[in-house]
């Protein structure tokens, strides 16, 4: 298994083969509880650090679950599998960035184990969060930013000059005051503790970039955990006070294999902290 960057308290998604627990195909079981559990349909995951010469070893905890087949009946791709395991946890906000780290998994409430895998701590981690983290097709992958009022932002209803808008990522890291692994964000909300920049670019269609740090940036007007919620977090930033001739974005959902010439955003509004990058591409009304 490849070793993968992760932050503390990030909310991360394993996929794993080869497990010997058979779950219900296409069914999500989720985290009924909140401090969520250790253990899913027998399943749990730890995470193994070397610090001082001695092993920490913590519980992480477990927020959803699912298996998939990948392969046809009729006629299976090669290199496909079947029982694919989704496992989605919470990164211990307590995961040290100087120590070796491991993570196994056990199943069976502990009868069968497997790993250890290597891990790889970092400050942060940053994923804006877009519908395909809520199961949406790969093609239509929108970035999930509201106006002030909640409502998602989108060709119908695109941002304006001056408003301010709400990003929700992960993987921003630690805050202040420190929250508890699993448990729901409180309020006041706590604000994140590495710097977080962004960059407005107006560029059609444009992927994500690293804020340019030689000139100077727009703040955020709050970067933190989302009250209420485990692991979310939300950047609330202001939006310039104008803008740039920009082509209006298509109304019509984009398809696998259409035209690349359909303006799906037309402002990609770029996220980075001390250790990675992302960005949440949205439409915002033209000038008239």
């Amino acid at each position: 298994m490849n070793r993968i960057s992760v932050a503390p308290g990030q909310i991360v998604t394993l996929q794993l083969t080869g497990l010997k627990t058979i779950l219900p195909l296409g069914q999500t079981i989720t985290a009924s509880t909140i401090p969520s559990p250790f253990t899913l349909s027998g399943i749990s995951i730890t995470i193994n650090q070397e610090e001082k010469g001695s092993n920490v070893i913590a519980p992480v905890p477990l927020l959803a679950i699912s298996q998939v087949n990948n392969c046809a009946s009729s006629a299976p791709t090669p290199g496909c599998a079947n029982n694919v395991t989704y496992i989605t946890v919470q990164i211990p906000f307590e995961l040290s960035l100087t120590a070796g780290t491991l993570w196994g998994i056990s199943e069976n409430n502990g009868a069968d184990n497997s790993g250890p895998f290597d891990l790889n701590p970092v400050a942060d981690n940053i994923h804006a969060v877009t519908t395909c983290d809520r199961g949406a097709a790969v093609a239509n992958c929108q970035a999930i930013v509201t106006h002030a009022n909640g409502t998602v932002i989108s060709a119908n209803s695109p941002a304006k000059a001056s408003e301010e808008l709400v990003i929700y990522a992960l993987g921003l890291g630690t805050t202040t005051p420190a929250v508890l692994t699993g448990t729901a964000s409180p309020i006041p909300a706590a604000v994140v503790t590495s710097p977080v920049n962004i960059q407005y670019d107006f560029r059609p269609n444009e992927a994500p970039s690293r804020p340019y740090t030689g000139v100077p940036l727009p703040a955020p007007l709050f970067v933190g955990l989302t009250p209420g919620q485990v692991g979310l977090y939300q950047i609330n930033v202001r939006l310039p006070g104008s803008f740039p001739l920009l082509p209006p974005c298509d109304q019509t959902p984009p398809t696998t294999g259409g035209s690349t010439d359909i303006v799906q955003s037309n402002l990609t509004i770029d996220i980075g902290s001390v250790n990675s990058f992302d960005g949440a591409a949205i439409c915002v009304l033209t000038q008239q």
